[in-house]
């Protein structure tokens, strides 16, 4: 066995990103706890908030962990043609844990950040279902919209909430924000209807 005396920190870059991307890819596999499997699994009145922070989280890792492969497989395929060669295994080892800190480090703070903005949407989409199933014609008249305000803050959508709109206002901006133009534009109708009855 003869041991290297340089070391080419391309296909070490790469090995170290491709072995980071297979940890994200199933990371939300292998860390459900059984309480976190059950509470997927369970029943609820309306939507399951668990399970859709489940797939979001699987999302975020699935995106995270083919980026870092991907980039891993690129690093590795460039070292067939160029070398960057290091000659002192101090270094070389430096180098390694740097990368592989930056990879894990920076995927979970990447997905801590997108995981708050896809699961706000994944809520508010969820919530839209919850209303408009309120503007069909036959539960036209139990549309309530102090309740569904109500309702919306047991979503835990509240920060699509504002204070300076009444609730038509920001009932219509969250079904805007979830994609639903014609519900909000029905929303703001039905206020209309209401203002002018008084």
């Amino acid at each position: 066995m003869i041991f290297k005396t340089t070391f080419d920190i391309f296909s070490i870059s790469g090995a170290i990103l491709a072995f980071a991307g297979g940890y994200f890819l199933v990371r939300s596999i292998y860390g459900s706890t059984p309480h976190q499997i059950a509470a997927m699994s369970g029943t609820y009145l309306g939507s399951n908030k668990h399970l859709e922070l489940a797939f979001v989280e699987q999302k975020i890792d699935t995106i995270i962990g083919w980026g870092l492969t991907f980039f891993g497989s690129a690093l590795s395929m460039t070292s067939s043609f160029l070398m960057f060669e290091v000659k002192s295994l101090c270094n070389v080892a430096f180098i390694s844990i740097g990368i592989a800190l930056i990879a894990i480090f920076g995927g979970h703070l990447l997905v801590k950040f997108l995981k708050k903005k896809i699961f706000l949407k994944t809520r508010a989409i969820s919530f839209t279902h919850h209303v408009i199933s309120y503007l069909e014609p036959h539960n036209a008249y139990q549309f309530d919209a102090k309740m569904l305000i109500e309702d919306a803050k047991r979503y835990e959508i509240s920060a699509l909430l504002n204070d300076k709109l009444n609730d038509y206002q920001n009932l219509a901006n969250i079904l805007k924000f979830s994609d639903a133009t014609p519900g909000a534009n029905r929303i703001l109708e039905l206020e209309g209807i209401k203002n002018g009855k008084k």
